[in-house]
């Protein structure tokens, strides 16, 4: 049964995330203490502990979710298209979009994995290790189908991905640029890096 106290609970836990990742993608984790994190959620810092048991906690929190969406995104793209191509713009635009419009806690997770425990590092690099895998295994199915004109698809991988994640340090609503002129920007970068012959010219 869900109570009164428990909603409450609950959404006093989210916004203690939110409150933290607009901290730490602007002071950084290590610039932000508990203190300033319960400032700005309204509560005591005493009471920041009834949700969350350290600063690194919270962090992990962050992470966690932030992986768990766009490995479920990932998901989704991969499987919302049949050929080799469309699947490789499906994923791109969930990609870009991830770091547009989630830009900050982005920034938190690409910046700050440093400061996790050693356990929670490696639960995160065990996660965006599925991510780069089933990417790269994209990239290989291309070339094997004679898509793709790729050398070396793990580099590839990897230059696009640093691409995508990169939006997340730049990218703002009001710029030149929608999210939706990004994405089909994005597109065909994306295609252009892996030697797609029918990309734009």
């Amino acid at each position: 049964m869900v109570t009164t106290e428990n909603r409450q609970i609950s959404s006093t836990a989210e916004l203690v995330l939110a409150r933290a990742v607009a901290l730490f993608s602007t002071a950084g984790f290590e610039g932000t203490s508990m203190r300033q994190i319960a400032s700005a959620v309204g509560i005591q810092p005493a009471s920041l502990y009834n949700h969350y048991s350290s600063k690194e906690e919270i962090l992990w929190a962050i992470v966690q979710r932030s992986l768990d969406n766009i490995l479920t995104g990932q998901e989704r793209a991969l499987a919302s298209e049949a050929s080799t191509v469309e699947r490789l713009r499906a994923f791109v635009r969930m990609h870009i979009r991830f770091h547009a419009e989630e830009n900050a806690s982005a920034r938190v997770v690409n910046s700050n994995l440093s400061s996790l425990s050693k356990r929670h590092y490696a639960l995160t690099v065990k996660k965006r290790a599925i991510y780069e895998h089933r990417f790269r295994e994209l990239l290989r199915s291309g070339v094997t189908e004679g898509l793709f004109a790729i050398t070396n698809p793990k580099i590839t991988s990897y230059a696009i991905l640093e691409m995508g994640m990169g939006v997340a340090t730049w990218f703002s609503d009001e710029g030149e640029l929608d999210v939706d002129d990004l994405l089909s920007l994005y597109e065909e970068l994306a295609l252009r890096m892996a030697g797609y012959k029918n990309a734009v010219q």
